[in-house]
């Protein structure tokens, strides 16, 4: 049997929080990006395609959810998801065999370069753009590094090595077990807070990285773009 941790409404696992390596980064268009107004600005879209867009991406989440509840329905225990949605639901796997599925309209819709873009700020932000109220914008950042640095596609991007992979595998998991810790002992819990712990995590990481990548790693996200996390519609 699974244990699971609790931060809020996010679960954690009790070794491994979203464990990394298929962020997800050009495997399908982050298009619940579109959800919000920055977003929607900084592609230069008008509001007949992003209305376009956003019911797109409506009929993207219904169909995830469907997809969700035939897997937990599933008889086979191989294939039935026993995960809690919030947890389900950064699982790119079945997100991108959806979202595949829309590639037409989406293409239809936006030019190479606005997908690209979408790509730039999904490294910016990840799966929290769409889930981010429990986390200042420092401690988000700082989570998501250690989601997009492992994802295959940009470390092949980098170039990083086996070694640092796994060292910031490692680094990562260390850091869940400390949030881990904090969560069980509530109360009696005296050591660093989230924020903090996320900062940690994130400035170690970094120094994993040579000059050389961490300079490659900032282009591949391109121009920083500031989104109001608050405000988005809730989407896969």
């Amino acid at each position: 049997m699974m244990t699971f941790l609790w931060m809020g409404t996010i679960p954690i696992q009790a070794e491994v929080y979203r464990p990394p390596g298929n962020f997800g980064w050009q495997k399908s268009v982050p298009l619940h990006l579109v959800l919000h107004a920055a977003v929607v600005s900084d592609l230069g879209l008008n509001n007949e395609a992003a209305g376009k867009l956003k019911d797109l991406q409506r009929r993207v989440q219904a169909d995830f959810e469907e997809a969700l509840a035939k897997a937990r329905s599933s008889d086979d225990p191989k294939s039935r998801i026993f995960l809690p949605k919030e947890l389900v639901g950064k699982n790119p796997e079945i997100l991108h065999t959806i979202r595949i599925r829309y590639a037409e309209q989406i293409d239809s819709l936006l030019t190479t370069e606005q997908q690209m873009r979408l790509n730039q700020i999904h490294l910016q932000y990840g799966t929290f753009a769409s889930d981010a109220r429990l986390f200042s914008l420092g401690s988000m950042n700082a989570m998501n590094n250690a989601d997009v640095l492992s994802d295959s596609a940009v470390a092949k991007e980098l170039e990083l090595t086996d070694a640092q992979r796994q060292e910031i595998r490692s680094i990562h998991m260390a850091i869940t077990r400390a949030e881990g810790a904090k969560v069980k002992m509530g109360k009696s819990y005296n050591g660093p807070n989230y924020h903090d712990l996320e900062i940690e995590r994130s400035e170690k990481i970094m120094k994993v990285l040579t000059s050389v990548q961490r300079e490659a790693f900032q282009k591949l996200k391109g121009k920083p773009l500031k989104i109001d996390l608050g405000n988005a519609l809730t989407s896969p």
